[in-house]
């Protein structure tokens, strides 16, 4: 069994431009959910 990871070309009907889109777009709600996430469960404790 190899070690080295495979990678898989997915064609789900996106180009690969606008999928780095959506992935930044994502990553960057992502971000301000944690935020969120830990700016409440602070404010709880306090």
């Amino acid at each position: 069994m190899s070690s080295q990871a495979t990678v898989k070309n997915v064609n789900i009907g996106i180009d690969e431009e606008n999928r780095t889109k959506i992935a930044e777009g994502l990553s960057r709600l992502l971000a301000d959910t944690y935020t969120l996430y830990l700016k409440t469960h602070n404010f709880h404790w306090k």
